[in-house]
């Protein structure tokens, strides 16, 4: 955490880091979107990293196709696939509300 949430493979569009909460610990990140959103944010790869770790979710609805894992600089991540759009999204992130086709 306090890292970037995002990053693609082209240049980077977005970034979200976690909002403080009260008494001045990190919270996790919710991070909702859907295929649309992951093609916007990919740009010309149209393929879209999520990190983060413990604590983090993602949300990117149904009809997605799991596509096994990918290690990228010893990071872990699970990918997903709908139409054009490819979310890789970091093993340590809560990912129960991406759901398979």
């Amino acid at each position: 955490m306090g890292s970037d949430l995002f990053f693609n493979d082209g240049d980077l569009q977005f970034q979200a880091t976690p909002d403080d909460v009260a008494g001045g610990a990190p919270s996790g990140v919710h991070v909702k979107l859907d295929p649309a959103d992951v093609l916007n944010l990919a740009d010309r790869s149209n393929t879209l990293y999520v990190l983060g770790g413990a604590g983090d979710s993602v949300d990117a609805g149904g009809g997605w196709s799991a596509a096994g894992q990918e290690t990228v600089d010893g990071a872990v991540f699970n990918v997903y696939i709908q139409g054009d759009a490819v979310l890789k999204v970091d093993c340590d992130i809560d990912q129960t509300l991406i759901g398979l086709a």
